[in-house]
């Protein structure tokens, strides 16, 4: 049996397709191969092995690779984690089997790291003029002291700006 594949729309037979059972005829309308170029998945190295599933009873691929690393059938608690990140990459140098628990660690840590490295920078305080690391993207000044004097300062500002309003603010609050 041949099937047209509606990417390079070569006649092929239905072995180069892959099983999808969404499909009325029960197969992917594009080849095993267009697939594959579609995900910029090349055959050069032949260590790579891109598939997402190995059929058997639809478990993924990289989980039945390290069961037969292991020799054994993964804990349910266990899970595969892809060291560079392309899921992928089932290369057995590029699995490691961690726990939920370690796996949501490895990449609190990641994201904590990018966070973090994004903000911590030196700064020049407002007030005193000392060089300081800052943890924030906000921070202006470098001990609470100085936020205190900056808070004093700025109220000074505030009230010879706003004499009138004050004025006025006591003669109408005064009486009461």
């Amino acid at each position: 049996m041949n099937k047209i594949c509606t990417k390079c729309k070569k006649e092929q037979a239905i072995s180069e397709f892959t099983k999808d059972s969404s499909k009325k005829d029960g197969y992917y309308s594009s080849c095993k191969d267009c697939y594959r170029k579609r995900l910029g998945i090349t055959k050069k190295d032949p260590n790579y092995i891109p598939k997402l599933y190995k059929y058997r009873g639809r478990q993924r691929m990289h989980r039945s690779l390290m069961e037969e690393h292991l020799g054994r059938k993964l804990k349910r608690h266990e899970l595969v984690h892809h060291i560079n990140g392309d899921r992928l990459d089932n290369r057995l140098g590029n699995l490691q089997v961690m726990t939920h628990a370690e796996h949501s660690r490895h990449h609190y840590e990641e994201i904590k790291h990018k966070f973090v490295s994004n903000f911590e920078r030196e700064k020049i305080c407002a007030i005193c003029n000392k060089k300081f690391i800052c943890k924030s993207a906000r921070s202006k000044y470098c001990s609470e002291h100085c936020i205190y004097v900056s808070r004093k300062e700025y109220l000074k500002k505030w009230v010879s700006k706003n004499k009138e309003y004050l004025k006025e603010y006591k003669k109408k609050y005064a009486n009461k």
